[in-house]
């Protein structure tokens, strides 16, 4: 075998080129590396609490939050519509629904998730398109969707409550 080919070290694939040649523990020169071999029969825990993500990560999982936000409240929200346009008290009864503390709180998380899901969706069609893609612009574009989607939702809350 050539020292080039990649070979088995009985717990991971590993590729020579990482690992010191002089030194006859493969092992011990990856976990000097930072690589740490395991074996692949254990279960693998990750704390996702301690894990922290870079700013880009963080809104790819937003992204996904809030598009499992929005569709769960699509049944709620079409049994509000319906509800409204049967007739006038009934529109009064949906009005009355609306300002209860609890909701007012969810019309708020609700209009986060619609920004949210917006604007980073415009970013992710835009990284499928490869725009933004290196790691300056892709940070760059996740500063830019947190920054829209807090002004568009204040400019929506002051002009609904004016």
């Amino acid at each position: 075998m050539s020292f080039m080919a990649p070979f088995f070290t009985g717990l991971r694939f590993v590729d020579p080129r990482f690992a010191d040649p002089r030194i006859a523990d493969v092992g011990s020169a990856l976990s000097r590396a930072g690589c740490y071999l395991m074996n692949d029969s254990r279960p693998v825990y990750l704390n996702l609490l301690k894990i922290r993500l870079p700013l880009t990560g963080m809104i790819s999982f937003a992204h996904r939050i809030s598009g499992v936000i929005l569709f769960l409240a699509l049944p709620f929200a079409v049994y509000l519509l319906d509800l409204s346009v049967e007739s006038e008290s009934s529109f009064q009864k949906v009005q009355q629904i609306l300002q209860q503390p609890f909701l007012v709180f969810v019309q708020i998380l609700l209009l986060w998730s619609l920004t949210h899901h917006f604007f980073a969706g415009i970013r992710f069609l835009l990284i499928d398109a490869e725009i933004g893609v290196e790691k300056s612009s892709a940070r760059s574009g996740a500063w830019i969707v947190l920054l829209a989607e807090v002004l568009t939702s204040l400019i929506i809350v002051i002009g609904v409550s004016s």
